[in-house]
């Protein structure tokens, strides 16, 4: 493709105020693992939020090097079932090309039906919101995304006993969730993965 073809699609967006802390009111400024500031260019985290409709339940951000540290914590069983249960119902790419081509800055088509099983965001009483950031902007690759709670179980359910007993335990050590959110984790009602 000669350059005077090429058409610039930027791929990220100001972090919208829906992935800010809901307990500060302001953006996730450190990593909830090891404590890494977040806010600089250049800096890649996850944001992960869980809601019941509109009540934000469990929340956290955390940096590149814990998120891949977690991960490879996990059985390699796990990681292929959870990576087959999201390939076996979106291509991630075409996902991505489409959206950035129709919504580019906009986040609402990201996150408006379930990534997996495309039920609708509206329609649910709990869902989970994925998205991925480099400082203080919101990055559109395969994430920003959605999970409704019975796909949250379903992935759930592909995950060996020492994966969700490490993911528990990364729960417990790092997060200070109240014990019925707790119960929802090791029910499988809230995955956020």
């Amino acid at each position: 493709m000669s350059p005077e073809n090429f058409v610039y699609v930027e791929n990220f967006i100001p972090l919208p105020a829906l992935f800010y802390s809901f307990e500060t009111g302001e953006p996730f400024s450190h990593c909830v693992d090891c404590g890494k500031a977040l806010l600089q260019d250049g800096t890649v985290y996850l944001i992960q939020k869980a809601f019941n409709r509109t009540e934000v339940i469990l929340e956290f951000a955390y940096c590149q090097a814990c998120y891949q540290g977690l991960e490879a914590a996990y059985s390699r069983e796990t990681m292929t079932n959870l990576w087959d249960f999201v390939l076996d119902s979106v291509n991630l790419d075409e996902r991505t090309r489409r959206l950035l081509s129709d919504s580019p800055t906009s986040i609402e088509p990201w996150i408006e039906s379930c990534l997996t099983c495309g039920s609708k965001k509206s329609d649910l009483k709990s869902y989970v919101l994925v998205a991925l950031c480099d400082g203080r902007d919101l990055l559109f690759h395969h994430l920003p995304y959605m999970f409704c709670e019975a796909c949250e179980m379903k992935m759930c359910a592909l995950m060996s006993r020492r994966s969700r007993d490490t993911w528990e335990r990364w729960i417990e050590d790092n997060l200070d969730v109240p014990p019925t959110v707790m119960e929802d984790i090791r029910e499988g009602r809230i995955v956020l993965i």
